[in-house]
Formats: C-alpha cells, sequence, structure tokens
C-alpha cells in the first residue's frame, strides 16, 4: 500500500480474479473507493470492456483505473489473445496523455 500510495499509478491491472479481488478490498480499506463493487465477477468477460473496471480518485485528486484480465498463463505461448486487451488499456493511457497534453 505504500507503494500504491507513493507512486500513485494511474492504471493498474489485476491478473487473475483474486488479484482482483484483493486490490479491490485494498483500495476500499484506504478509503480509494466508496463501496466495494461485486466480486462475483467472470474476468475473461471483464477483460473485454473497453473502460475501466473500477475507478477511483487518489486523496491528492488524481485520478487512477483498474483494469482486470485472467491469469497471464491464459493467454498462450505467444500472448495472441492478450492483444485485445492490451489496446483497450494502451488506448485508455493514451487517451489520459492526451487530455493533460491539452490541459
Amino acid at each position: 500500500m505504500k507503494m500504491l500510495l507513493e507512486h500513485q499509478p494511474s492504471v493498474l491491472i489485476a491478473c487473475g480474479s483474486t488479484s482482483f479481488q484483493h486490490l479491490v478490498e485494498i483500495h476500499f480499506n484506504e478509503g480509494l473507493l466508496d463501496s466495494i463493487p461485486s466480486m462475483d465477477v467472470n474476468i475473461h468477460e471483464l477483460e473485454k470492456s473497453n473502460e475501466p473496471l473500477i475507478r477511483f480518485t487518489y486523496q491528492n485528486e488524481k485520478e487512477g483505473a483498474i483494469f482486470a484480465c485472467r491469469h497471464l498463463m491464459y493467454f498462450g505461448e505467444k500472448g495472441d489473445s492478450y492483444k485485445e486487451f492490451m489496446q483497450t488499456v494502451t488506448q485508455y493511457i493514451h487517451s489520459k496523455d492526451e487530455v493533460v497534453g491539452q490541459g
């Protein structure tokens, strides 16, 4: 938690449902989330979302986002099925860079 609050990454990626659950609980316990969303989730379906699963705000008003994907072992030897998820995350990061660059 110390590292998270010190570096305040704008994007977090949880690999696997257990990692996602722990990350959400940590954010809730630190007051970065008002409530815990339903944990009855299918990560494979969630990784298809074009938006972060959770958005939150650090105490200094910096915004953060959480994406989730299946455990990396499910993406195969070449990781081809991981490309779509990575494109989503990359597009999100670039969209935030554009907003910051315009301000």
